[in-house]
């Protein structure tokens, strides 16, 4: 059973951070260097940072933690493909494990770290997480992917209400369909076949280009 101390002092919780990146450091650097799989449990993490799992501060900051660096990294893949040098690798040629390594490595060296958790990904799976692979990189585009699409979905009533007002829009404007994936990270309007490296973006460009009522009309 976890007992409560109190909140821990700014400069304590400021050590176990710093411990908690470390930890993430060194399985990081043990993956690049056997290129194996590494999986950690919350329990292990704490032990290894010197908290007490048993105590609810220690387990809720090492949640909190975790949690913090997975939407981190969420931002940070987007930052990355929707920055020039990911236009310019595109131009290179590089494949996309090479840009998902990349990305990585830009992440890493903002102190966060790709990370999975187990038993989000697999319900019913013991808890744990591990370094993100490739393959968990793609899982997590799908799901932001679904959220994409339950987003254009709101949008299709939305639509149909406009062209019922205005019938004169049905010849000029297509109801938004739902995005296809155009490879691993890239998403592709298929309405006018723009491109988009930020999947989130490709909802304001239905919204701008393929809805949107002129206020002169």
């Amino acid at each position: 059973m976890k007992t409560f101390k109190g909140m821990p002092n700014r400069s304590e919780v400021g050590r176990r951070q710093r411990d908690m990146k470390v930890y993430l450091y060194k399985l990081y650097k043990a993956h690049k260097a056997d290129q194996m799989e590494t999986h950690f449990t919350l329990e292990e993490m704490l032990t290894a940072c010197g908290m007490d799992k048993n105590l609810m501060t220690d387990y809720q900051c090492a949640t909190n933690f975790l949690n913090a660096q997975r939407h981190k990294l969420s931002k940070a893949a987007d930052e990355f493909f929707g920055s020039p040098e990911y236009e310019k690798h595109l131009e290179d040629g590089l494949d996309d494990a090479e840009m998902f390594e990349l990305m990585v490595k830009a992440a890493v060296s903002n102190e966060i770290y790709p990370l999975r958790s187990e038993a989000n990904s697999h319900p019913g799976s013991p808890d744990g997480y591990h370094l993100m692979t490739l393959t968990d990189f793609a899982e997590m585009q799908k799901m932001r992917m679904k959220s994409i699409v339950s987003e254009i979905k709101v949008l299709v009533p939305k639509f149909q209400k406009l062209t019922a007002k205005f019938p004169e829009l049905s010849a000029r404007y297509e109801a938004p369909a739902l995005p296809a994936p155009d490879g691993l990270l890239r998403t592709t309007c298929d309405i006018c076949g723009k491109t988009f490296t930020d999947q989130k973006n490709i909802v304001k460009h239905y919204q701008r280009f393929h809805l949107a009522v002129e206020e002169s009309e």
